[in-house]
């Protein structure tokens, strides 16, 4: 991946921006990557050396990773953490890193926007990335018995939350997830990794579209506007609703 400098940022800063703590394991998919559309996947390990990111975009991932540290470094001497795992599903090694582990409970760190809360927008996603992680450590002789998030919300706003009932009342909130059967991980991640591997082939312009949930996009919605307004007297769902 090719870093820009487009805000020029002190070179200090931008060697800060530019260091990653993450290091690859050696399995064919991570517990991250098969969360991935096969068409991200793919294309990002295709054309890499060919992407550009601006080290601005990168200020909330460098924060993410000193969390993590300060939180890693002060596990307990009967946690496991850091330690990566791996198994073979359909032939392929996957791998995956969990950020605590203790008395059978996954622990994962995520430094996040307070609206993901709030909206309860990345719980699915969480969820299936931690029994990914349940499975690796149970077909590595761990139990497991939970799994949850521990969110550090960083952009919370402590008058907010003193107002506002729905808001979150901490800036760390730890939220315990479902517990799947072990027969339903093995599907899911089987199904993961065998789309994949089954798209692992196609050409570029053959790899399948993301759907409109994987491209993040919102349900089309109609406003009605009086001219000159800016603000609008009615919004609908369909476009014929206004007529």
């Amino acid at each position: 991946m090719k870093l820009t400098n487009k805000y020029n940022l002190p070179e200090d800063v931008v060697k800060a921006l530019s260091h990653s703590t993450y290091k690859a394991g050696d399995g064919s998919y991570s517990a991250t990557t098969l969360l991935k559309p096969p068409r991200i996947v793919h294309l990002e390990r295709r054309h890499m050396d060919e992407i550009e990111q601006d080290v601005m975009d990168r200020v909330w991932s460098v924060f993410g990773q000193a969390a993590h540290t300060v939180l890693e470094s002060h596990g307990s001497d009967d946690a496991i953490t850091e330690e990566r795992m791996y198994m073979t599903i359909c032939g392929e090694k996957i791998g995956g890193q969990v950020d605590h582990y203790k008395d059978g409970i996954i622990t994962d760190y995520k430094v996040t926007t307070v609206w993901s809360i709030i909206h309860d927008s990345k719980t699915v996603e969480w969820e299936q990335q931690l029994h990914i992680y349940a499975h690796l450590f149970k077909v590595n002789g761990h139990d497991v018995r939970g799994i949850r998030i521990v969110a550090i919300l960083r952009d919370w706003d402590k008058n907010r939350a003193l107002r506002e009932s729905d808001y979150p009342k901490t800036p760390i909130v730890v939220i315990p997830l479902n517990i799947w059967t072990h027969a339903e991980r093995e599907e899911f991640i089987y199904n993961r990794v065998a789309t994949l591997s089954d798209t692992a082939g196609y050409l570029d312009f053959e790899l399948p579209v993301c759907t409109a949930k994987e491209r993040w996009e919102r349900p089309t919605k109609y406003a009605v506007k009086k001219t000159g307004a800016k603000r609008a007297t009615k919004v609908f769902k369909n476009y014929r609703d206004w007529e």
